[in-house]
């Protein structure tokens, strides 16, 4: 699930930035995984779809590799296993996702 989410920012900041950042940290007892890139971003209209099987959007298009099938994974293994995704995302400035362990899955203390 992780593993994805990293190949997604690299994939899609390519020709962009050299640059992503992942961040740790708690929050309200939460533990946060954050990755961020600094790409191209993804469009409001597809933002509502990006954890659909096999939907691509409009950056999905462009590139020929692109599945549809990395961000529905995503959510399905984070929903099985009771935590939360979120994404942030500005077309042309990147996108930040975040993977919310909930506090009763939050077996170490940071």
């Amino acid at each position: 699930m992780l593993s994805q989410l990293i190949y997604n920012a690299v994939k899609y900041s390519k020709g962009h930035s050299k640059q992503i950042n992942i961040s740790l940290f708690e929050q309200q007892e939460a533990a946060i995984i954050e990755i961020e890139d600094f790409g191209i971003g993804i469009p409001p209209n597809d933002m509502r779809r990006i954890f659909d099987a096999f939907y691509t959007g409009q950056n999905g298009r462009l590139y020929r590799e692109s599945t549809g099938m990395g961000l529905f994974l995503v959510k399905e293994v984070t929903q099985y296993l009771q935590h939360n995704v979120e994404v942030k995302s500005e077309v042309g400035k990147g996108s930040r996702f975040r993977i919310i362990f909930s506090p009763t899955q939050n077996l170490t203390k940071m």
